[in-house]
């Protein structure tokens, strides 16, 4: 879905992308509001091998490649037990926003369910013995948190797993296990979140079971129970370790980060989140919705705590004032200003490339007298500025993001791990107003952004790097990736401050060009120019409105998702 406020071009097919590889509860039931239909069970990380060592800190940068994400699954299945016709859609939030906060810590996520409970040989054993016990009759909440064990077992690779309710913080993407692989419980004896090998799952699996088969006379037990009883049997028999928070504000808003520096993830309980919500620590909101507002409190608030050296991700931006015209220069410097602030929110770090970064470039002198025989692309020109963008992008060596200083996010996740393995990618098909790429690949294109510069910019009265962007694509399509996942103005049927989540959902970024800013004007839309003041008020609006969990997942969308999105 496009806004009509969105910047002009030919229309061109979108190349296939590649498929991308981010308090305990209590001990007895509690009857409430928060009755469970819809199951959050537990999660696997697929491994390889490798381990922490027990005295290593689980804060790490992640020491995979974007081909090789580590897995992290949860259990979802629909209790048989009782009719789910009026559940609402809690739990489908819940399962959304966890596979997008896993998404953006670096991870692949996945769901289990209870066909791969089945899978396990033991299942109809185990399943005709836990049924006995009162409260985990089949079908029921407390029989599916008893099965999970076996659908994590049976996929037979070890790991983590967490509930769908535990949302990542400081816990790194990572192949390596805790403790050389020894079964952990990060949050003591409650499963919001475990990581052990693959025959520390299967033991356990089984010790969880046998443990409920023993206790089938009692009133009510649950996994949670026998992990409890099971550690109280043989402290030797896992590790238990307190790495999990709820919802660590110490006033409303305001996050405790002596607290919870160290905490690997947020494990979002009905009962803490009550309680929060009771001791006015957070709005009433739906748990999908605190999840990530903690998330962006943590990271913005707690940031320089949650890992050890590990940066944040950088978004880059060109930004040299022409000297062919006056100009107004602190209009520009607002705009700029407006940039640096609304990804710096968004969990970004900012760096402003100049003309210096494009002179480091070894090439600068020949690429430069070449764009200047482009005729609208003069020294100091703007077209000529937009050219050695990509020469200082390229001269830095590293990679990474790129986008106009027009252009502000509305749900890109802040994440190292760059979209399609590294490939040259445009979010806004042709127009360059959001790239991503590893540093060859933007050594790459900008070698070829120069050659159709030289070759065709030359020949023709007017040609500017976004035509050749165009051209190369022209050319060939498999040259880079394109999406389009930049929108103008996502506001509904023209009004001015209502937007269209669903188009704001499709879209990682608003790019409020001169163009955009010209037809909102003439169409009576806006009644202001100055693109700061109505990015910082869209942004604004965007976050009061679409309750800013929509962190777009389809930066990972599979090749026959990408054709859709033209």
């Amino acid at each position: 879905m496009m806004s009509p406020y969105t910047e002009e071009r030919p229309a061109l097919p979108i190349h296939a992308a590649a498929d991308l590889p981010r308090s305990y509860r209590n001990v007895y039931p509690v009857k409430s509001k928060f009755m469970i239909i819809w199951l959050p069970c537990l999660a696997l990380f697929a491994i390889a091998t490798g381990s922490f060592g027990s005295s290593t800190s689980y804060f790490r940068r992640s020491d995979i490649s974007a081909k090789e994400r580590p897995v992290i699954y949860t259990f979802f299945q629909l209790r048989t037990d009782v009719s789910a016709k009026n559940a609402g859609s809690e739990h489908t939030d819940m399962i959304d926003a966890w596979k997008r906060s896993w998404t953006e810590a670096g991870w692949d996520p996945r769901i289990l369910s209870l066909e791969d409970a089945k899978n396990h040989p033991d299942y109809e054993k185990y399943a005709v013995s836990i049924s006995n016990t009162d409260n985990a009759h089949e079908g029921s909440y407390d029989f599916m948190c008893f099965v999970r064990w076996l659908a994590m077992a049976s996929h037979g690779k070890g790991g983590f797993m967490s509930d769908y309710d535990t949302f990542p913080l400081g816990l790194q993407a990572t192949h390596a296990l805790p403790n050389d692989g020894k079964f952990t419980s990060f949050q003591r004896h409650v499963p919001a979140l475990i990581s052990g090998s693959a025959p520390e799952w299967e033991r356990m699996a089984k010790a969880v079971m046998e443990m409920a088969i023993s206790h089938q006379k009692d009133d009510f037990y649950s996994d949670m129970l026998a992990l409890n009883d099971i550690y109280n049997a043989d402290e030797t028999s896992y590790l238990q370790e307190e790495l999990v928070v709820a919802l660590p504000y110490k006033s409303h808003g305001v996050v405790d980060c002596d607290s919870s520096k160290n905490a690997l993830a947020a494990h979002l309980s009905h009962s803490d989140t009550h309680k929060a919500i009771e001791g006015n620590l957070v709005e009433d909101k739906e748990r999908s919705v605190l999840a990530f507002e903690l998330i962006q409190d943590w990271n913005k608030q707690c940031g320089v705590l949650n890992t050890e050296g590990a940066p944040k991700p950088v978004m880059h931006t060109f930004f040299t004032q022409r000297t062919d015209v006056g100009g107004d220069p602190q209009e520009h410097q607002k705009l700029l200003d407006a940039w640096k602030t609304l990804w710096s929110e968004a969990g970004w770090e900012t760096q402003v490339l100049t003309i210096e970064h494009a002179q480091q470039h070894p090439k600068f002198e020949q690429y430069s007298q070449m764009v200047q025989q482009v005729p609208n692309a003069k020294y100091g020109s703007f077209d000529y500025m937009n050219f050695m963008k990509w020469l200082a992008m390229s001269s830095t060596g590293q990679g990474g993001w790129l986008s106009d200083y027009d252009t502000f996010p509305i749900g890109l996740p802040a994440t190292p791990v760059l979209p399609n393995d590294g490939q040259f990618t445009s979010f806004e098909r042709h127009v360059p107003s959001l790239l991503s790429g590893n540093a060859e690949e933007w050594d790459r294109i900008t070698a070829h952004v120069m050659d159709f510069a030289a070759n065709k910019g030359q020949q023709v009265e007017y040609y500017s790097d976004m035509l050749a962007l165009f051209d190369l694509y022209e050319k060939d399509d498999k040259a880079y990736i394109q999406y389009l996942q930049v929108t103008g103005f996502p506001y509904k049927d023209n009004q001015y401050g209502q937007v269209d989540c669903d188009v704001a959902k499709e879209n990682h970024a608003i790019h409020l060009s001169n163009s955009v800013i010209t037809r909102a004007m003439n169409d009576g839309m806006i009644q202001t120019n100055d693109r700061s003041v109505l990015a910082y008020e869209l942004i604004q609006n965007w976050r009061n409105q679409c309750n800013t969990n929509s962190i777009n997942d389809n930066i990972n969308m599979d090749p026959s998702q990408a054709n859709e999105r033209q």
